[in-house]
């Protein structure tokens, strides 16, 4: 949903996944910002190379907590005007995500690199 986001600037669905998730806010802000003022993102593409899951007791529930490593390819931020613009070189990211149970499904609390 991430790499759909930043395509195409429609972040609804990505919105959906998550709950008082301060880095994901923020990122959300920043794609939607970006394509308002008549941006564009291209590249940063992740690719998921590995996954461990494991839990954790938060307030009487079990939490997934999900470590991942991302592949991204590079990425250009091409903001309204030049003086905004940003590339970033792409590589490997390690990523951990807290995950609460919701009904049936799991919800993103949390997002942060390692």
């Amino acid at each position: 949903m991430v790499n759909y986001a930043q395509a195409t600037g429609d972040v609804d669905r990505l919105g959906r996944l998550s709950k008082k998730c301060k880095n994901c806010d923020s990122g959300l802000r920043f794609i939607e910002d970006v394509y308002a003022d008549g941006g564009q993102i291209r590249g940063g593409i992740a690719t998921p190379t590995r996954f461990e899951t494991s839990f954790i007791n938060m307030r009487g529930e079990q939490w997934a907590v999900v470590d991942s490593a991302l592949k991204l390819t590079p990425q250009v931020v091409d903001a309204a005007g030049s003086t905004k613009d940003a590339r970033y070189p792409g590589g490997e990211r390690s990523v951990r995500l807290y995950l609460e149970p919701d009904a049936e499904t799991w919800t993103l609390r949390s997002l942060g690199t390692r």
